[in-house]
């Protein structure tokens, strides 16, 4: 067994990386963060990806469910496409599975026959509750280790590291 060189350790000084985020982790805490989201990233993949087989749906309609749920259940294609951050193509094809499978409808909205707007439907609705309740209720085991009081903090540490990594992946080329 060959031994592995130790991490180099780096001051716990705050520092300014290149596109000026703070670091004052040492290497081997910033490889171990990263690991564990990588890790935590996959098991909430698994894991979601099971849940949304009980619906027979995959996570790009399950996506808009949830985006139409949360907007009153319905939306302009074109907001939608910008919410989802996926291509209006990729968007149009699970729209359409979606419309076949009578989840959601499309029509042309009144004042400009050129934008479509997408509702779900009654069967939407009742769809959407369950994968809401399925959502929360994978939540509440996800985070069962975890005290009630720190439950809350998780969103809006994970909103801000993703923020912060959509800023960077912008500004990477």
């Amino acid at each position: 067994m060959s031994k592995t060189k130790p991490l180099p350790k780096i001051s716990a000084k705050p520092t300014r990386s290149p596109k000026g985020t703070i670091v004052n982790l040492r290497s081997d805490e910033v490889v171990e963060a990263f690991h564990a989201i990588i890790d935590a990233s996959i098991a909430i993949e698994s894991y979601t990806n099971k849940l949304h087989k009980n619906f027979n749906i995959r996570q790009p309609s399950v996506s808009i469910i949830n985006a139409l749920f949360e907007n009153g259940g319905t939306l302009p294609q074109k907001r939608l496409v910008k919410h989802l951050g996926r291509t209006r193509q990729a968007t149009a094809l699970a729209l359409s599975k979606l419309e076949r499978s009578q989840i959601i409808s499309r029509e042309e909205a009144d004042n400009d026959r050129r934008k479509r707007i997408v509702s779900l439907t009654a069967k939407g609705w009742a769809l959407a509750r369950k994968i809401r309740s399925s959502h929360d209720r994978f939540f509440d085991i996800f985070t069962s280790c975890i005290n009630k009081s720190d439950r809350g903090k998780i969103a809006v540490i994970l909103r801000t590291l993703i923020e912060s990594l959509n800023k960077d992946i912008k500004n990477f080329n």
